[in-house]
């Protein structure tokens, strides 16, 4: 395992040269990264687009912010690691410059990325998983379909244009989640955040939320299990036309408007039930709020 440091200079003179603090890093670096390999980026704050090629290596340009220490690249072709080392102790004001990177990986690769307020943008992956993290900054996917897809933010948004072929999970505290285009098992869980969700061919999907809303628009397959739930936001959920549904539904001081029939009772509170069965074949459907409203509804 060889170590690459490439060390961020705030001044002084390096082989004859003066590195003035005000200009920006500029780095231009690619190592050799086998097809089916393994990449993990980090970095703290900044602007990081990581797009899918075919070309077995990655590369990685732009420039370093002022409170970027090191570039630290470790590994071999098969696993790599990518972290930026921030500096310690350092207080920065309104002219401060962050990191502005891009970084070309194989497409097929397993690739993970983590930062703290950075705004991530990952394009065009499908390797086995594909895993970003962040707490305030935005992350934004397109035309990333791996096996496994997982993201997870505190406060900052998610919005992906396609899911995981298998797997998709997204979980934020107060940032909205949007998934287009979702397939197989489906994950979502927001405190705060509103819920946003297309899928198609669907076989067991999950959305929670305390206070945010739910709008899910599903085509699943026959015997799906659908799981929907909030304290106080209110859920939404539209299906196919015909979907043959097994439904119980329950708000305790909601009210529930439904476009598939079914039989109502009294709930618990001055809330209600609703139930249905359509027989052999259906789509589970268990939906439940205890303050916010319940819509359900198939298309026409």
């Amino acid at each position: 395992m060889k170590t690459w440091t490439t060390a961020i200079l705030a001044g002084g003179l390096i082989a004859g040269m003066t590195i003035h603090p005000a200009l920006a890093e500029t780095i231009d670096e690619s190592r050799p990264a086998a097809a089916d390999g393994r990449i993990e980026f980090s970095g703290v704050t900044g602007d990081f687009e990581i797009i899918g090629h075919d070309a077995e290596e990655f590369l990685l340009s732009g420039e370093l912010g002022d409170d970027v220490e090191e570039l630290i690249i470790e590994g071999d072709a098969g696993n790599w690691e990518i972290r930026l080392e921030m500096k310690e102790g350092n207080s920065w004001g309104m002219n401060r410059r962050s990191s502005d990177l891009r970084l070309l990986v194989p497409h097929g690769a397993d690739f993970e990325v983590s930062t703290v307020s950075a705004d991530v943008v990952l394009r065009e992956l499908d390797g086995p998983s594909v895993g970003a993290r962040s707490v305030s900054g935005d992350i934004e996917l397109s035309g990333v379909r791996p096996g496994e897809l997982g993201v997870r933010t505190v406060s900052g948004k998610i919005v992906s244009d396609s899911g995981g072929s298998s797997v998709s999970r997204l979980q934020s505290v107060s940032g909205d989640l949007t998934l287009d285009e979702g397939r197989g098992r489906i994950g979502l869980k927001s405190v705060s955040g509103r819920i946003t969700v297309e899928g198609t061919a669907i076989s067991e999907f999950e959305a929670e939320t305390v206070s945010g809303d739910v709008v899910a628009r599903l085509s699943p397959i026959e015997r799906a299990k659908v799981s929907v739930t909030s304290h106080s936001g209110d859920l939404e959920l539209v299906l196919p036309a015909g979907t043959a549904l097994r439904l119980d539904a329950e708000t305790f001081s909601g009210s529930i408007e439904s476009r598939v029939g079914g039989e109502r009772t009294e709930g618990y509170g001055p809330g209600e039930k609703l139930s249905l069965d359509d027989g052999a074949g259906s789509v589970e459907i268990d939906a439940r709020t205890f303050s916010g409203n319940l819509r359900i509804a198939r298309q026409d």
